[in-house]
């Protein structure tokens, strides 16, 4: 994590695990208009900001059939958590958007 140093009593959120039922074999999100354009962070260690938002945008398009475009940016300049093109931590980002 390009020498990320979590805070000291770090834990990750535990998954809840949802019911399943039918599954399609697969689906395409580009199809549906649920994916932005792809994104370029250089060279700045900012995956996590980058996979956080994204995750965020997708999420948003399926609950409300809007596709927005946000601010990785925001969670690198201001997610304090974290420690910007020096690396952090996707929960953390999706903290800060809360």
């Amino acid at each position: 994590m390009l020498n990320y140093k979590p805070k000291a009593g770090y834990q990750a959120v535990k998954p809840t695990l949802l019911e399943t039922g039918d599954i399609p074999k697969e689906i395409n999100w580009i199809e549906k208009g649920a994916v932005n354009e792809v994104q370029d962070q250089a060279n700045c260690g900012s995956c996590w900001a980058f996979s956080a938002i994204a995750s965020i945008e997708g999420q948003h398009f399926v609950q409300t059939g809007e596709l927005l475009k946000l601010s990785e940016q925001q969670c690198i300049d201001c997610d304090f958590d974290s420690h910007g093109c020096g690396g952090g931590w996707q929960d953390n980002c999706m903290w800060y958007v809360q």
